[in-house]
């Protein structure tokens, strides 16, 4: 008798078992488990820049057609994670956000031979904002290339620095111009107007040929003149004055950067 209920505890113990067992039918949540992008979509664009260096590579001449094949290298491979989910929703942003610039950069090519000027000022504008994306994927998602695609890589990573160092720059000093305030002073007669500011470069640049542009509006809010103040030196820590003259009495003056450089 012992042996008996022996036996079945032990038969109820192996069905439960067999029962909970790893290797069972998965259930309904292990069926339904995300499969996230983020890491899968690292590698394919590590592909895909490999893949568009080469291209780039065994090209002859640069044309409107090569140049549009040669972003849809990247294009080809990336669009499949435009249906992926990602864990990691900024930098699923910043995917759409750089797949959108591959597709506008092809479809900028239309206007290469049409109107160059455009195409190149906008080409650039492109291409920088690019190698800015591609040293975020670098230095914060692991971004890699292989040894014989690391120099070609460098070299985006290279300008993609000074983009940012130049944008960082810009911000700068315009943040300084629109801390200036000009006054106005009149001469004996009232024809003529004096729109004076002092400003201080609190900023780490020492900056030269400095141009801003006032934009003169009267009492409706509408813009008369646009007139022309500047400097050839403003070093940092610096007070300088900037003047402009007109025979327009401005209800409002509106301040903008125009040019400057940034001494070595």
């Amino acid at each position: 008798m012992k042996k008996a209920i022996m036996l079945f505890f032990v038969g109820c113990l192996a069905v439960c078992c067999s029962c909970a067992h790893p290797g069972s039918e998965p259930n309904e949540s292990q069926e339904n488990e995300i499969v996230y992008a983020d890491q899968e979509f690292i590698g394919s664009l590590s592909q895909a820049l490999q893949a568009r260096f080469d291209f780039a590579d065994a090209v002859d001449e640069t044309t409107a057609e090569s140049l549009a094949e040669t972003v849809s290298v990247e294009i080809e491979k990336l669009t499949p994670y435009k249906t992926r989910q990602f864990e990691d929703a900024k930098l699923q942003e910043k995917f759409l956000s750089y797949l959108n610039l591959l597709e506008e950069s092809k479809e900028l090519t239309k206007d290469m031979g049409v109107n160059d000027d455009t195409f190149y000022n906008d080409w650039d504008s492109l291409y920088n904002e690019r190698t800015v994306m591609l040293k975020d994927f670098v230095d914060n998602y692991g971004l890699t290339v292989d040894e014989a695609h690391q120099e070609t890589l460098d070299d985006l990573l290279r300008r993609g620095q000074a983009v940012e160092k130049a944008d960082s720059e810009r911000d700068a000093v315009e943040q300084l111009v629109s801390s200036l305030n000009f006054d106005k002073a009149s001469d004996e007669e009232g024809l003529f107007f004096t729109y004076t500011a002092i400003g201080e470069n609190d900023t780490e640049l020492n900056l030269e040929d400095v141009s801003l542009v006032l934009a003169l509006y009267d009492e409706d809010g509408v813009k008369v003149e646009e007139t022309y103040a500047g400097t050839n030196s403003w070093p940092k820590g610096e007070k300088v004055k900037f003047e402009a003259m007109s025979d327009v009495d401005a209800a409002e003056i509106k301040v903008s950067l125009d040019y400057y450089t940034v001494a070595d």
